[in-house]
């Protein structure tokens, strides 16, 4: 597309892509920017704490194929495959961002209560990264306060997350 300048390439993760965008890094080290919002950095713990621990016990059980359904705390129904569960053991975002050394912003909560404990989880990637990084902690919680208004959005994640881009693509 030639709208895209594969010179400058960056990507963002939040919560769940978070852990993912942290695996893209090590793969793809030639990436300008990563920006990681709330990243899940310890997936059984996160995962352990969303969905409770027999749901997991249930699930590391069962055959890779199998369908595990849980109610999420916040209400809604989700279904995922057992494998996704047995990958967690083998899933590390820290061992990843460790493997990427380009520029690395890490943006977090002090009130989020799903990737838990914060700031100290978005710290830990920081200590295993070598390259220029960035942590920042804004007073919100996993979802960026977005259920009382884009405030938090739109005043300091955006133009915390744009300004870190504008230096490092």
């Amino acid at each position: 597309d030639d709208r895209v300048d594969g010179g400058r390439m960056a990507v963002l993760g939040w919560s769940q892509g978070g852990l993912v965008a942290s695996h893209l890094a090590k793969a793809q080290p030639d990436l300008h920017a990563v920006v990681l919002w709330a990243p899940v950095v310890h997936p059984i713990q996160t995962y352990g704490a969303i969905l409770g621990a027999e749901l997991l016990q249930q699930a590391f059980a069962s055959p890779p194929e199998t369908e595990i359904t849980a109610t999420l705390p916040w209400g809604p129904e989700t279904t995922l495959k057992a494998a996704f569960f047995h990958e967690m053991v083998t899933t590390s975002p820290i061992a990843a961002v460790a493997g990427y050394d380009g520029p690395l912003l890490v943006i977090v909560g002090a009130q989020d209560t799903t990737v838990a404990p914060q700031p100290a989880s978005g710290q830990v990637l920081l200590d295993y990264h070598d390259g220029v990084e960035k942590l920042a902690v804004f007073d919100t919680d996993h979802v960026w306060s977005a259920f009382t208004g884009p405030a938090v959005l739109d005043e300091k994640m955006l133009p915390e997350t744009l300004a870190w881009l504008d230096a490092h693509l």
